[in-house]
């Protein structure tokens, strides 16, 4: 659907196409919600030699059947067979405990006869169920071992027949294999396509999911399904400016979506954990479509840029929130996109040609102003993979209990420096890190990647090598060669200056001007009676990272945020931070951060900042807010127990990064 939408800006008849399928439609994307609003006049336009053809299993056909001026809708019935659904008769309050406990009961009393596939939130999740799965089946396969010797001294002094008869009851008895198989985002694409591997006879196959398991693949063999309820959804919080990652409860189409995955190749079963109630009363329909719930400067650029100015107008299937409309267009305005009658500007119809997000579009342009074109496109490339980077080494089982009991992931892995040796691939993971890391921060470090990534041949062994997901870095590459012929098409010169760190800053700046923080300079979470050298001799006796207890303050629209524990900047913090984007874990973080000069806003963004907005410190209301956030939330879980595999505060990584002193080298240079 995103090249669609572009095909729009060369082409708005589309007289190259003469049918258009939209599949799956209920999962509706913000580019299925733009172009859908745009074929619908198109399709008036273009009556006699258009068609358009929406179809999904699951989605409301009423709705968009008169969207489209009541057009016909068609049932086509699928070979699907049945599915038994199973609820359970209490509401479940740990959905991980009743996941891990539903799959070893179907493994233990059902036989081999199909696979479990099992839906969870996010990674963490995934992970934790794996690992207790395999010490479970340990256990259960040391007992019967342990079993089966204990009955051999006495099935030698039985006859024949009795021997036969007692064998056959322990073949009976024996505990199947399980092969569990995870798949989630980050995961490396070979450990990912194990799940379509066959099952091995006399095993059972479990693969856990997230919700990525609903609609993309299909895994042949499945029988069972267990579905947890829950999934993660991105809603952009217009007024704070930032995206944050929930878990809310499914829809009942998704429901619907993770049942029929049992009953693709025979009949099968889905244990819904949550009881039949729930599923009538307090699920809603359809998922909230994206175009509600997400940031929508990228997409009010690209209408302007195809003539579409009276947003409010526009025939939306379901309307943004007009609160969303004006901060986007308050966004392109100060990003000079827009002038200050809404229209389109020369430099936004420039921006308009990247399918980036137009912070980083202006970023770009910025490079060829400032002479790094080509360093600026290498961190943008990283910067749009929309997934891990790092293949980070899994904890080992002692250090999942050491840290089952953590309430916070900041404080957890600093006071463990007795826990045990690290493991090898540990350890070349955190030289890998400190090879790629840079002083002033993350947007540099990812250039340093990209660099050394290009230097070697673009070689997926070296990437491995060196803990960089092969996938995310060929990504980047082909993101990279399409921005380079925008650039060409948009008559951007190439340049390149590889040691000049300020300019690389700045460039990025002139498209981020907007996503910087000051250091308050207090020390977080300080008994009253400790003072601030007290607090430093704790910290360094600890080693807890200075990252973990500063505060930042946004300039516009004043609130607090953090350096997030996976920035290169953790350790040392520095006194202004500009940042890609923020993300809400337990604390609001600043995701991919960058140090910066408070001087040079005045200089990029004169038209945005007041001097006395950077020379002044922050308000004395301000810092009260800090403390007053701190004492009330330090405890609290924004989101829920639940976090995410991009956004987790991996307590492991933080204590390695401390022990390692990230620092990089020299003051100036990407070597």
């Amino acid at each position: 659907d995103g090249m669609l939408l572009r095909a729009f800006l060369a082409e708005p008849d589309l007289s190259s196409y003469s049918v258009i399928m939209f599949d799956e439609a209920h999962e509706r994307t913000i580019d299925t919600d733009i172009l859908l609003g745009m074929l619908k006049d198109l399709c008036r336009l273009r009556k006699s030699d258009l068609r358009l053809i929406v179809s999904s299993a699951t989605m409301n056909a009423q709705k968009f059947s008169q969207f489209f001026d009541n057009a016909p809708i068609l049932n086509v019935s699928g070979r699907m067979y049945d599915v038994e659904i199973l609820y359970v008769k209490q509401p479940c309050f740990d959905f991980v405990e009743a996941t891990i406990e539903t799959i070893l009961n179907i493994h233990q009393e059902n036989p081999a006869d199909g696979d479990i596939l099992v839906f969870l939130t996010g990674q963490e999740e995934i992970e934790e169920v794996c690992f207790r799965l395999e010490r479970a089946m340990q256990k259960k396969l040391n007992e019967q071992a342990a079993f089966k010797e204990s009955q051999k001294s006495a099935i030698q002094r039985l006859n024949k027949e009795q021997r036969i008869q007692i064998a056959d009851n322990s073949n009976k008895n024996n505990i199947l294999e399980m092969m569990i198989c995870p798949i989630y985002s980050a995961l490396p694409s070979e450990l990912q396509a194990k799940i379509f591997q066959p099952t091995p006879e006399g095993a059972r196959k479990v693969v856990v999911a997230t919700n990525i398991a609903e609609t993309s693949v299909t895994i042949d063999g499945i029988k069972y399904v267990i579905d947890c309820g829950y999934h993660k959804v991105k809603k952009y919080q217009a007024r704070q400016g930032f995206e944050a990652l929930v878990v809310e409860p499914v829809s009942r189409a998704s429901a619907l979506q993770r049942k029929g995955r049992a009953g693709r190749t025979q009949t099968g079963k889905c244990y819904r954990l949550y009881t039949e109630h729930s599923y009538n009363n307090d699920l809603i329909e359809e998922n909230i479509p994206e175009i509600q719930r997400a940031d929508l400067s990228h997409i009010i650029l690209l209408l302007k840029s195809l003539g579409i100015d009276n947003l409010v107008k526009f025939d939306f299937v379901d309307p943004p929130q007009i609160e969303s409309m004006m901060r986007a267009v308050e966004q392109l305005f100060a990003l000079g996109a827009l002038n200050s009658r809404g229209e389109l500007t020369k430099l936004g119809r420039r921006m308009a040609e990247f399918p980036v997000d137009p912070q980083l579009a202006k970023s770009i342009l910025a490079g060829e102003h400032y002479g790094v074109t080509e360093e600026i496109l290498s961190i943008a490339s990283m910067l749009s993979t929309d997934g891990e980077i790092f293949n980070r080494p899994r904890r080992s089982g002692k250090e999942k209990d050491n840290n089952n009991n953590k309430d916070d992931d900041y404080e957890s892995g600093y006071n463990n420096e007795g826990d045990g040796k690290r493991s090898h691939e540990m350890t070349s993971f955190m030289r890998s890190l400190h090879e790629f890391s840079s002083p002033f921060g993350d947007h540099l470090a990812l250039l340093r990647m990209y660099t050394r990534y290009e230097e070697n041949g673009y070689d997926e062994g070296w990437a491995r090598t060196n803990f960089l997901q092969p996938r995310a870095m060929r990504r980047a590459r082909d993101i990279r060669e399409q921005l380079a012929r925008l650039c060409v098409n948009a008559g951007v010169i190439m340049k390149s200056d590889q040691n000049n760190d300020v300019n690389i800053r700045k460039a990025i700046l002139s498209g981020y001007f907007a996503n910087v923080a000051r250091n308050t300079g207090l020390k977080i979470g300080l008994d009253k009676s400790e003072d601030q050298s007290a607090s430093d001799k704790r910290d360094k006796k600890n080693q807890r990272p200075a990252g973990a207890d500063c505060p930042f303050t946004t300039i516009k629209a004043p609130h607090v945020i953090y350096l997030h524990p996976t920035s290169f900047l953790f350790e040392h913090p520095p006194q202004w931070a500009m940042f890609h984007k923020s993300v809400m874990t337990r604390r609001e973080c600043m995701r991919w951060s960058t140090s910066i000069e408070g001087q040079w806003l005045l200089e990029i963004a004169p038209h945005y900042f007041k001097k006395i907005e950077i020379e002044a410190p922050p308000s004395m209301k301000i810092m009260k807010q800090v403390q007053n956030k701190e004492n009330q939330g330090r405890n609290r879980n924004v989101l829920g127990d639940q976090k995410d595999k991009e956004d987790e505060l991996d307590a492991e990584l933080e204590a390695q990064l401390i022990k390692s002193r990230i620092r990089g080298q020299g003051k100036t240079g990407i070597n």
